[in-house]
């Protein structure tokens, strides 16, 4: 009620009414403004998949086991935009196919997988669109091995190097003893 006036003011004039009307209609805002973030973009973190590409995980790691007993290393070259070359040293150099795959660490969509085919001295080559620059995962291998490490690009030597993890020793276990109880 105006202190002036006998009448009372209607309620779309009380400042206090529209304090009260605006915390919901802002919860009620910022709702539909998630609710539209939501469908319009998609983080991919979860595979339809998921079992399946679990249960890969044992045939990678013997992949990475395999080029770990070839001691196999590869050295990645950009001579030219759009080409990559690659040497391999080690004892699993054999074939004539490759395949070199380059994961964005956040965008799925942003993966890459180049054929790389055998020329002349040994060098293997293919043709590579142009990738933004940033923290990229690297895998370069066949059906028997795989060489695989996080990487930056562009790189800042103008080389990448990929290298056979360093097996892991064996956990030792005592034969016969007993687990302590809690």
């Amino acid at each position: 009620m105006n202190a002036n006036s006998s009448h009372p003011l209607p309620w779309y004039r009380e400042p206090l009414v529209w304090m009260v009307l605006a915390i919901p209609a802002t919860a009620v805002l910022g709702g539909v403004v998630m609710l539209v973030l939501a469908n319009a973009t998609w983080d991919g973190l979860v595979a339809d998949d998921y079992y399946r590409q679990g249960m890969q995980i044992n045939r990678s790691l013997a992949r990475d086991a395999e080029a770990a007993r070839l001691g196999l290393v590869a050295t990645l070259a950009f001579p030219a935009p759009g080409v990559v070359e690659a040497r391999l040293t080690g004892a699993g150099t054999d074939g004539d196919r490759l395949t070199l795959r380059f994961a964005h660490a956040t965008r799925t969509n942003a993966d890459v997988q180049v054929r790389l085919t055998r020329s002349a001295g040994g060098v293997w080559r293919g043709a590579l669109p142009p990738l933004p620059s940033g923290k990229w995962y690297a895998e370069l291998g066949n059906e028997r091995w795989r060489l695989a490490a996080p990487v930056w690009l562009p790189p800042a030597a103008g080389e990448l190097v990929l290298r056979a993890p360093a097996p892991s020793p064996p956990t030792p276990h005592a034969e016969g003893s007993a687990s302590p109880m809690m």
